[in-house]
């Protein structure tokens, strides 16, 4: 029995995540001081997103998040629950966070518009 392979995970996620990244600000619940730590949004959905900081954090903390699109006029403070930290070669952790109160559609949509992508090569863009 132990020399069957694994069966691939299934995936759990109900909802379409789209890729950025996008720097961003995380202020966890429990800091008394309200310090914001530096963060990277990676990807984001209506319920959740997924973002790369320094620290770990824990899962089942409070966070609040502060997503910024300049371009597109966007400023939504959010907050939600991390779901999962995933340490990374480079000494950062992935961390996913499942927010309290979903994104709408359009938000998700301003989000991603005009927000450099990974895949893209940096340089001008035309909008």
């Amino acid at each position: 029995m132990a020399d069957q392979p694994k069966k691939p995970r299934r995936e759990r996620r109900l909802l379409v995540r789209y890729p950025v990244k996008a720097s961003t600000t995380l202020v966890r619940e429990s800091d008394m001081m309200r310090i914001g730590m530096d963060a990277v949004l990676k990807d984001v959905s209506i319920a959740g997103i997924g973002i790369v900081v320094r620290e770990p954090l824990e899962v089942g903390e409070m966070v609040k998040i502060e997503l910024v699109n300049q371009i597109q006029r966007l400023e939504k403070e959010t907050r939600g629950i991390v779901r999962h930290v995933t340490p990374r070669d480079d000494g950062t952790y992935h961390v996913g966070v499942e927010l309290l109160l979903r994104l709408t559609p359009l938000e998700v949509s301003l989000l991603r518009m005009g927000l450099q992508r990974e895949e893209e090569p940096e340089g001008p863009r035309w909008i």
